[in-house]
């Protein structure tokens, strides 16, 4: 079997896996994220590839922002501004001196590839995957494969509208679905210590403490609303959540709750409209890893 690197660059940490063709993990690690300039990154990320360029047969990456499936190229990145028109291809001809097989994805995209693949979604023709972190990434898949859209903005859940009330993007869902914010606001409601993590937070909400339901309510409320907008664009038969905090169940139960509830109050919509399944994501943490490589194997069985 073929070796290939894998690399998701996230806000905070580069993590990185050796990976063979079926998948498998053999070897992984994480370095912080260079965040005060494109060259302290790019040296960052050289010194990974540096460990294993003479022995792998591709280089799969995925990054926060959007990306032009074509050119493998980053058209921006909210995240790490000094990404944007990042061209890793070029670069890593430059550096190396070589050519190898690469594929660059948005991290969104590769999370629904990886479950599409060996996770969750696999066998699913219409589904969708949400990842719910600092802010909110999602890829869709329709007719079997992934949903680019005509100018590669298919999935960017981010800036979908959720509070018309609110100003600038404080309207947007990747505001109001943050479940970093989440956590915090229910630390500071429910009266923890400065300090406290999202594992304390949840501890509260499972307590059943009055304000941090509230809180953690509201949040599963924004993202009932978020699915079912989508399903009422492209009728998906099953949506996993993914992210840190999609390790907690009581997530998906208050999700399925609150999507319920929401289609209870309109009729027309509950005779209309058919429930996606709501589950959560296989994958936590490596999602990406296994996404980005998926994306470079189809990649490859495109170019055969």
């Amino acid at each position: 079997m073929h070796s290939f690197l894998s690399i998701d660059v996230g806000g905070t940490a580069i993590k990185y896996a050796l990976l063979n063709n079926a998948g498998q993990i053999t070897k992984k690690d994480k370095v912080p994220t260079p965040t005060s300039s494109l060259t302290e990154f790019m040296k960052s990320l050289y010194a990974i590839i540096d460990q294993y360029q003479a022995q792998i047969s591709g280089l799969a990456v995925c990054v926060p922002g959007k990306v032009d499936p074509q050119k493998q190229v980053v058209v921006f990145s909210d995240t790490l501004p000094f990404l944007k028109n990042w061209d890793l291809p070029k670069l890593f001809k430059e550096h190396y001196r070589k050519i190898l097989p690469i594929a660059v994805e948005n991290e969104g995209r590769a999370a629904a590839l990886a479950e599409s693949w060996l996770g969750n979604l696999h066998g699913e023709t219409d589904a969708a995957a949400i990842l719910l972190g600092t802010d909110i990434s999602s890829g869709i898949i329709t007719n079997g494969k992934l949903n680019y859209g005509a100018h590669a903005g298919a999935g960017m859940l981010n800036f979908v509208p959720t509070n018309f009330k609110a100003e600038g993007t404080d309207r947007l869902a990747g505001f109001n679905g943050s479940s970093v914010k989440m956590i915090q606001d229910v630390i500071e409601a429910s009266g923890l210590p400065e300090g406290a993590d999202g594992l304390a937070a949840f501890r509260m909400i499972e307590a059943g403490n009055p304000d941090a339901a509230k809180v953690f309510n509201e949040y599963c409320y924004q993202i009932a609303c978020l699915i079912l907008s989508m399903q009422a664009i492209v009728d998906l038969n099953k949506v996993v959540i993914g992210g840190g905090i999609s390790a907690q169940p009581i997530l998906i139960k208050t999700i399925n709750a609150q999507y319920d509830q929401l289609v209870e109050s309109m009729p027309i919509v509950k005779k209309e409209m058919v429930k996606p399944k709501i589950e959560p994501a296989k994958f936590k943490n490596d999602a990406n890893l296994y996404g980005a490589l998926d994306a470079l194997l189809l990649k490859l069985d495109e170019q055969n």
